[in-house]
C-alpha cells in the first residue's frame, strides 16, 4: 500500500500499487484498516465504506490508474 490516509476532497483514501505502473485507489472510507507500507493481499479487507468528504452520502469512489491516467476497471475483474 502506497498512500493510505486523508486526501482533500476524497477524505480517506487508500492506494495499491499493483506493479507495472498499475494503480487502485479507494476513497471516501469511514475508516482505513491498512497503513501506508502495509503488504495487501487478495480479498483482504483495506477499510469500510463511509462518508468522509463526500457531497453524495455514504459510498466508495473506486478508480484503477495506469502512468498517471485512469483506465478501464473492467479487465480486472474477469477471471
Amino acid at each position: 500500500m502506497v498512500f493510505a490516509e486523508r486526501f482533500s476532497g476524497y477524505g480517506r483514501m487508500v492506494i495499491i500499487d499493483h506493479g507495472e505502473r498499475y494503480f487502485s485507489v479507494y476513497a471516501h472510507l469511514s475508516e482505513i484498516l491498512k497503513k501506508t507500507g502495509d503488504a495487501v493481499k487478495r480479498g483482504e479487507t483495506l477499510g469500510t465504506v463511509g462518508d468522509s468528504d463526500s457531497l453524495a452520502g455514504s459510498r466508495l469512489y473506486f478508480e484503477m490508474r495506469k502512468d498517471g491516467k485512469s483506465i478501464d476497471p473492467l479487465p480486472w475483474f474477469r477471471k
